[in-house]
């Protein structure tokens, strides 16, 4: 059993969670989504990895377009590449003439993957693949003892305003029934 949990929708591999969307978007694009999700661009370290994420980017007809990784080349005609979550390139899995074919040097400078990996252009429109730091087992208990603290202070705070509205009631009850014009 994992120490390491995920959301729903979220695909756990080792302590990282990714998330598949079959929608396309350009490079920037893409990072910016991942973003909005409190995710990075999946980046890639070993071929346990990759195969973890072509098993689950290579289910279905869609997936022919490929799926956007983190991965930028450092200079053109470079065959250096880095990530953009700042992890170390240690892992490539290339397709045939990547990124070395001198007419894919120049502009190529963004790397995707479907079987293996490729560069594109970052206009190039491919699908979502993002990842994020898996919540582990330690942490999701003590959010929910913060969580379940909250709701305790929340809930004295109601009593509290139950209390002094039930005070308020009693008193105006009291002097209703006092006053003769109500009766």
């Amino acid at each position: 059993a994992s120490s390491y949990e995920c959301e729903s929708n979220w695909h756990l591999f080792e302590d990282k969670c990714y998330n598949v969307v079959f929608s396309t978007g350009d490079f920037l694009t893409i990072a910016q989504r991942c973003l909005t999700m409190g995710a990075e661009m999946a980046s890639v370290h070993s071929s346990q990895q990759f195969l973890f994420l072509r098993r689950i980017t290579l289910n279905s007809d869609e997936a022919s377009y490929g799926f956007w990784l983190g991965g930028k080349r450092n200079e053109s005609y470079s065959t250096s590449f880095r990530w953009r979550d700042g992890s170390v390139w240690n892992y490539s899995d290339w397709a045939d003439q990547h990124p070395t074919d001198p007419r894919k040097a120049l502009h190529y400078d963004y790397v995707y993957m479907n079987s293996r990996m490729y560069v594109a252009y970052a206009s190039s429109a491919l699908h979502q693949l993002c990842q994020k730091q898996a919540k582990s087992q330690q942490r999701i208990a003590v959010e929910l003892k913060f969580n379940e603290t909250l709701a305790n202070n929340d809930v004295s705070k109601l009593e509290s305003r139950i209390g002094k509205i039930e005070k308020i009631f009693y008193v105006i009850s009291k002097a209703l029934k006092n006053d003769t014009r109500f009766l």
